[in-house]
């Protein structure tokens, strides 16, 4: 029996321009993880209480996925599979039983990543069933295959960073060239050398990360991507230019962040913060509002360092760096009390690290 488990996300820097290369990101785990149990077994089995399966299933290439919320689960074990039996080893039937912390929510409404961190914890546990050494040598090619999984699973291929931040942590990342998945040179193609970039970028000690739940606020992350592109093709020059002053304003807030310049990182933080916004009016989009934008002002005042909308924005979210626990218990006071929208606190805090092997199975 094997455990494994693999942190949820936030996107602190790199909102839209990610999914353009090379443009960096920054991007931290949670303290909130997905854990995933492959034990073997006679059968090949999926077993989730949360969201409400337990079925048997079979393996010839392709698995008949008999519950669509599994869908993740079933894709990264039929990926896994293949690839052992391309490589030539033996393979096992196992049950492989998941469990979110709570914090995730059955549809994950704070934007955490759930599907990102099902996916690389259970790559991770099917490979070290089969003995791969999913913490160490081996830890690229579980990036790799979560990768590949996550975007078969999902039908696209995104810029992948919430992949890399369950497998790796806090991480500045570049993402991959989507040429790099060519499922028609597999499975070389997974043990290939990707392009994306990853360096450990651990937050300081003196971070505390304080996120909520904005509620009534939502917007659709794919709709507001099929408006930046199509907005992108008419407008080619104007996208390269804002994406420029964009990028530069991220790399100088990540290299402030590694140099322990907290001030520089705030400016850099929260100039990138407004550039992306100005990207949101241009697209038509609702990355943020003007009652976000107040929202957002009045916790800098109220015990938040630096302070957005992370991700894709949109106001599912809000997320704040603070310099003390006693900002942090500040900032979350104002948010509880506030007037200008109704603001849930959520307990969650930062990770710099991604995938784990456990002792113990939590569900």
């Amino acid at each position: 029996m094997v455990i494994c488990s693999a942190p949820g996300k936030i996107l602190w820097i790199g909102g839209y321009s990610v999914l353009d290369r090379p443009h960096v990101s920054l991007v931290t785990g949670v303290d909130k993880r997905v854990y995933a149990k492959a034990e073997e077994s006679s059968d090949l089995k999926f077993v989730s209480k949360q969201f409400g399966y337990d079925f048997t299933t079979t393996f010839n290439e392709k698995i008949e996925c008999k519950n669509d919320k599994a869908k993740f689960v079933c894709t990264v074990a039929e990926i896994c599979l293949n690839y052992l039996k391309a490589k030539g080893k033996a393979t096992k039937n196992f049950t492989l039983t998941t469990y979110s912390d709570p914090a995730f929510g059955i549809e994950d409404k704070a934007g955490l990543g759930s599907s990102a961190a099902v996916t690389t914890a259970t790559t991770a546990a099917i490979m070290a069933l089969h003995e791969y050494d999913v913490t160490g040598k081996d830890k690229d090619l579980i990036h790799k295959i979560s990768q590949y999984a996550h975007s078969e699973a999902q039908g696209k291929i995104g810029s992948g960073f919430d992949i890399a931040a369950s497998a790796f942590g806090a991480a500045k990342y570049v993402r991959y060239s989507p040429t790099m998945i060519n499922k028609e040179n597999f499975p070389q193609f997974l043990d290939s050398d990707w392009d994306y970039e990853i360096q450990p970028a651990n937050l300081p000690k003196d971070f505390h990360a304080a996120i909520a739940n904005v509620v009534g606020e939502s917007m659709s992350t794919s709709e507001a991507v099929k408006k930046w592109k199509a907005w992108k093709e008419i407008n080619p020059e104007e996208n390269k230019k804002l994406f420029t002053e964009l990028n530069q304003e991220n790399a100088s807030a990540i290299d402030a962040l590694h140099k322990g310049n907290n001030e520089s990182f705030k400016q850099h933080f929260q100039k990138g913060w407004e550039l992306t916004a100005l990207f949101g009016e241009k697209i038509g989009a609702a990355v943020s509002t003007p009652q976000l934008n107040e929202l957002i002002e009045e916790s800098l005042t109220n015990g938040a360092f630096a302070c957005k909308l992370p991700g894709a924005g949109g106001g599912d979210s809000i997320a704040a760096i603070c310099l003390s626990k006693a900002d942090k218990e500040r900032l979350e006071e104002f948010w509880r009390h506030n007037a200008i929208k109704k603001v849930q606190p959520l307990q969650i805090g930062i990770s710099n690290e991604g995938i784990r092997i456990e002792t113990h199975f939590p569900g």
